[in-house]
């Protein structure tokens, strides 16, 4: 609670004043964090891009937004794994299962449309994506934020398209 009070600039007791136990502010963060990755996906989308140039928005912004936010996605999953209630751990599986189906419908575009190779797992690819966002995350956080996420979003985009960019 110290590192999430942290994270988010306030005290743990403020925290506390707002939510009656441990339970209820992780599913509030689980929501959270749900809906900041789902309305990113949207805004990409949104604005009308091709699948792969949608996605290369939705890398940049994550990791733009992580820095913002202090990484809080990965403070609130370690949170969840760490408490042993299956209810949090359960809603943010789920969550992130929503998002990495959008990412995928996302990528099955991209192979109709001919950006994406027509030998890709949509699936597996989806996975990688929200990994490569999630692992970048992760690894800035244990850095001190030393690590610099929006300098590096070029590069880890680059890696990714050419994995599953059509010729």
């Amino acid at each position: 609670m110290r590192a999430l009070s942290q994270a988010v600039g306030v005290t743990e007791g403020a925290i506390y004043r707002h939510f009656r136990d441990k339970h209820e502010i992780l599913l509030a963060l689980i929501d959270d964090v749900e809906e900041n990755l789902l309305a990113g996906l949207e805004r990409a989308k949104s604005r009308g891009h091709r699948p792969l140039d949608c996605l290369e928005n939705v890398l940049h912004e994550r990791l733009s937004s992580a820095e913002r936010r202090g990484g809080i996605s990965v403070l609130v999953i370690g949170a969840v794994l760490r408490s042993g209630d299956a209810g949090p751990r359960q809603r943010m599986g789920a969550a992130v299962d929503r998002y990495v189906a959008k990412v995928q419908e996302i990528l099955e575009e991209g192979v109709r449309q001919g950006q994406v190779r027509p030998d890709i797992d949509p699936a597996a690819a989806a996975l990688a994506f929200y990994g490569l966002m999630h692992g970048a995350v992760a690894l800035w956080r244990l850095s001190g934020g030393r690590l610099p996420l929006s300098q590096r979003s070029q590069a880890l985009w680059g890696m990714f398209r050419r994995g599953i960019a059509a010729q």
